[in-house]
């Protein structure tokens, strides 16, 4: 499935604490795009706010990091342009 909730966030810069689940580590790394905790680890979620809320700079850094990934890969034109470029190469290419 598509984490479309991350993109449309992503877009807008928030600060992302996410569960480090398989899609949304294909999308995003920990503490250059979003603050990842292990989904079934409380403490790990705990500490990852408490740090936020410590010094909430390299989040939001992070934060501008996955914008710029969002609207550099993500958008719908880019899908588009991905999309016909490829369709581009199956007409050209010889079977």
């Amino acid at each position: 499935s598509t984490p479309t909730k991350i993109f449309e966030a992503g877009a807008l810069g928030r600060v992302m604490l996410l569960p480090a689940t398989v899609p949304i580590r294909d999308l995003c790394s920990h503490g250059s795009e979003a603050l990842l905790f292990e989904p079934d680890d409380f403490g790990a979620f705990e500490r990852a706010v408490r740090s936020f809320l410590h010094d909430s700079s390299p989040a939001r850094e992070a934060a501008a990091a996955l914008r710029r990934h969002v609207l550099g890969e993500h958008t719908w034109d880019g899908h588009a342009e991905r999309l016909a470029a490829w369709l581009q190469q199956l007409r050209t290419t010889p079977t």
